[in-house]
């Protein structure tokens, strides 16, 4: 969806605050900061970036500044690494049968980033899956025949690269990387907080991260992980309280007194 009809959809559905989380770009935020404007909406700027603890993780920037030129240079590096790996990922599919056009793929997405769901679409385009869920469990999921990890942009570079710019850094769905026994180090770093609502987090999951959030003094997040209106969860779903974002808002600025986005 454009950042305008995100926000629509988002406003529609009675969310009062959103986070724009692209990932591994930030162009849509202005955009989505006019529209959530017009509509009397919050719109915090974010991103979502693509990194490695043995494994790839996310990382989201949350209330980063979009003007940052460290952000925007590392942003770049990640965007060509996308296209790199997509057209790879094409050429596995190939070789299990599941050919699409990949250049299509990259014309269609008019220059934005690009990414798993991309080639989600055009695999049910094709006909050769039903469901975007379909298409990650056969081919694009981690233990699919396609699957191509992200390149390796480590995450505590990632966690200081969000500090830069002035914003709140946060793991993103840990339950999904399983990526418990590397909060730690991660809190060493400076991670900052924990998406601990998310779609894939069951009550289970949800006590066991808000218990890390108190053992560190992590700070908590939340969203739908929403990529498409077709996908099973709407902007909102899985939100936060106001006490919650006030709690995030509140470490921005602290980062920020601190100096922590100097030179950005």
């Amino acid at each position: 969806m454009s950042p305008r009809a995100l926000v629509e959809l988002a406003f529609s559905v009675g969310v009062e605050v959103l986070a724009l989380t692209d990932h591994d770009t930030v162009a849509g935020v202005a955009n989505a900061t006019i529209a959530a404007t017009e509509l009397g909406m919050e719109l915090v700027a974010g991103v979502e970036v693509s990194a490695f603890a043995r494994k790839e993780v996310h990382v989201l920037g949350l209330f980063v500044d979009v003007s940052c030129t460290a952000l925007l240079a590392q942003l770049h590096v990640l965007s060509t690494g996308r296209v790199d790996r997509l057209r790879e990922i094409g050429r596995r599919l190939a070789a299990v049968g599941a050919s699409i056009d990949v250049d299509a793929v990259l014309e269609a997405a008019g220059g934005a980033n690009v990414g798993r769901p991309h080639l989600a679409s055009a695999l049910i385009a094709a006909g050769h899956v039903k469901t975007f869920q379909e298409a990650f469990d056969r081919f694009l999921g981690r233990d699919a025949p396609a699957y191509l990890p992200a390149g390796r942009y480590e995450a505590t570079d990632a966690i200081a690269l969000i500090h830069t710019a002035g914003g709140v850094a946060v793991l993103a769905h840990p339950g999904v990387d399983d990526m418990d026994d590397q909060i730690r180090g991660l809190v060493d770093a400076g991670l900052d907080g924990l998406e601990v609502m998310h779609p894939a987090h069951d009550g289970d999951a949800r006590d066991r991260y808000l218990g890390f959030c108190k053992l560190y003094g992590l700070l908590i997040s939340g969203g739908a992980d929403f990529h498409s209106p077709s996908g099973p969860n709407l902007p909102g779903a899985f939100g936060i309280s106001r006490k919650g974002l006030e709690a995030l808002r509140e470490r921005r600025s602290v980062l920020r007194w601190s100096g922590a986005s100097k030179g950005s």
